[in-house]
């Protein structure tokens, strides 16, 4: 497993909750895995998903050799 990336972003504009998130990959299964943790004072879990997605899919995109 290879590490790719590590993205730490704030999660709100008007707080200071921050997300964080892991790209790697495992070319062994032909994987990509992402994990994140999120600290959230009154969201809901998934609200910072579509933008740690975004972040994700920008990277690997421009990194195309995984």
């Amino acid at each position: 497993m290879t590490a790719l990336r590590k993205i730490n972003v704030r999660c709100d504009k008007w707080a200071v909750d921050t997300c964080s998130g892991y790209v790697a990959v495992n070319h062994a299964d032909k994987a990509i895995m992402l994990a994140f943790r999120c600290e959230l004072r009154g969201h809901g879990i998934l609200d910072p998903v579509p933008r740690l997605h975004l972040l994700v899919q920008t990277r690997l995109y421009c990194n195309s050799n995984v």
